[in-house]
């Protein structure tokens, strides 16, 4: 019952969000030329799985935490979102 309301809920957070999602990829399209791009990372049990995220650092940028990055690596969307913080979900979390 709870994964069938996680379902529904982050159904319908897509179709609320979707302007917002599609202004951010349009932006990203003429920032870096490519607005998103997966990462695999290591979840439960040592299982990889793929997350994909928004660009916010140039294609050329070494894969580094985004603190350790150089500021001229860091896009205006990236800029943006980082005084914005509207990129990190956990703000919005409610556990």
């Amino acid at each position: 019952m709870i994964r069938l309301l996680d379902i529904f809920a982050a159904f319908l957070g897509l179709i609320v969000l979707w302007p917002i999602l599609l202004v951010v990829i349009l932006v990203g399209f003429f920032d870096t030329g490519s607005p998103i791009f997966v990462q695999e990372r290591v979840g439960r049990y040592k299982k990889p799985f793929k997350l994909i995220k928004f660009r916010t650092m140039s294609v050329e940028t070494e894969s580094v935490a985004s603190h350790l990055a150089s500021q001229a690596s860091i896009t205006k969307l990236g800029r943006f979102c980082a005084k914005q913080s509207s990129m990190s979900y956990r703000s919005w979390s409610m556990f």
